[in-house]
């Protein structure tokens, strides 16, 4: 390596060990400057929680590569065409490849920045109409863990949706049918307050056999012989107290809806159930 390359692989280990302490300190820090560290700092822990646990679908990868060249390609061809129909004398004389290359990046680029504004205002609009304070305890990583616990439940409902879609408009028996499809991940099963873990295994079929031994579940699945379109207040899934230290639950409903009930609620929600079982049996549910 060159003295030049040395430089800036030092220069890039030392901004890592610092992106790693500022993250550290932030779980320390109260108040909106411990929210300030969180929101600049706080995706490095993220990503070293959730990265090992990415699936990758290798057929989907292919085929969006595939996908991808033929638009390079078909573009650049019709891009070559256009400018070699409306190029002025003192143009190059013909349409470059890496023009073609850059028209394609900063399309990539507004499709994911897109997509994150819409989450991000997704989630800003439910913490602002959110009832619960944002400082209520440890700087308000509660309220963050409610937030999160509720965004798996609404991937949960999405991955119903879908199962339903492909199998005669039925529920699935169990949450573990849901893993061997790439709809969903063990790591949306688990709600961050509460003492569960994600499933894992080497093999998809053995994080379906993890996920069926206890702790590694925290919602209670309803939707066992249900099909769409099921009533609106249908309960598909919901979390117990334990999860949020009593203070109330998460709740996702047929229409897809998911809503936070305060303990008092819950319990008379609960109460409205015939047969409320533990997280420990949620994906066993009859």
């Amino acid at each position: 390596m060159t003295p030049r390359e040395i430089k800036y692989v030092k220069i890039g280990a030392l901004l890592c060990l610092l992106l790693l302490i500022l993250s550290v300190m932030s779980e320390f820090i109260v108040g909106w400057i411990g929210i300030a560290f969180t929101l600049l700092f706080g995706w490095v822990p993220f990503l070293l929680r959730v990265v090992p646990q990415i699936r990758w679908r290798w057929g989907a990868i292919g085929s969006g590569a595939v996908y991808a060249s033929l638009l390079l390609a078909g573009g650049h061809s019709f891009l070559r065409w256009l400018y070699r129909e409306m190029r002025n004398p003192t143009s190059p004389p013909t349409w470059r490849m890496r023009w073609t290359l850059g028209g394609f990046l900063v399309m990539v680029l507004m499709f994911t920045s897109g997509m994150a504004t819409i989450g991000a205002a997704h989630q800003t609009a439910w913490l602002i109409h959110s009832p619960e304070p944002l400082l209520k305890t440890s700087r308000g990583r509660e309220i963050a863990n409610r937030i999160k616990c509720a965004s798996n439940l609404r991937q949960i409902g999405e991955a119903l949706t879908i199962h339903a879609d492909t199998h005669d408009h039925q529920f699935p028996e169990d949450l573990s049918a849901l893993l061997p499809g790439g709809d969903l991940y063990s790591s949306t099963l688990v709600c961050p307050s509460s003492n569960d873990d994600p499933a894992i295994g080497a093999t998809t079929q053995a994080v379906v056999a993890n996920l069926l031994t206890p702790h590694h579940c925290s919602y209670v699945y309803l939707g066992k012989g249900l099909s769409q379109p099921a009533s609106t207040d249908r309960i598909l899934a919901y979390e117990t107290l334990e999860n949020h230290q009593w203070q109330g639950i998460n709740v996702l409903f047929a229409d897809m809806r998911v809503e936070w009930f305060d303990s008092t609620q819950a319990e008379v929600l609960l109460a409205k159930l015939k047969t409320p079982v533990s997280a420990t049996q949620a994906v066993e549910t009859k």
